[in-house]
């Protein structure tokens, strides 16, 4: 691991700390605290750009880089959240048949390992009787991010 780079911003649903090394960003904590002696890169910066917009309803597709560590098997579940338009929901069920087969419960357990939610846009899959199903920060804030995106179709 390089240098970390961090920067704190204030949204709709609390504190975003954002965390990145020199190339992309790797982490994105709620109401976290921003590692001592760190500072913003370039990469910050523009997740902060965009992050921003994106609450405002203004943005919904990022291109900030990003690094993601793992198992193959979590970074395909993840890169397949990606697909997913802004504002449409999917179910465990249709990313693991993308993925493999008969796995919803480890396309769950992956998708809460996900590091940059909301860029990596975990929030949009759902359970298959349309109930929110789990998410990281919790469902007040999974409920909230669906409605922000519905909203600003």
């Amino acid at each position: 691991m390089g240098k970390i780079y961090s920067t704190k911003i204030e949204t709709k649903i609390g504190g975003l700390v954002l965390i990145a090394e020199e190339d992309g960003l790797i982490k994105i904590e709620l109401n976290g605290l921003l590692p001592e002696g760190t500072e913003g890169n370039s990469v910050t910066k523009i997740a902060e750009t965009q992050m921003k917009e994106y609450f405002l309803g203004k943005r919904k597709e990022f291109s900030v880089p990003f690094k993601l560590e793992g198992r193959d098997f979590i970074k395909k579940v993840l890169l397949s959240v990606m697909e997913i338009p802004y504002g449409t929901t999917v179910s465990y069920g249709y990313i693991a048949n993308r993925v493999k087969k008969n796995a919803q419960r480890a396309v769950g357990q992956s998708l809460s390992a996900n590091p940059i939610p909301i860029i990596i846009p975990c929030h949009r899959v759902i359970r298959a009787d349309s109930t929110l199903g789990g998410f990281g920060w919790g469902s007040r804030i999974k409920e909230f991010l669906i409605r922000l995106e519905t909203e600003n179709l």
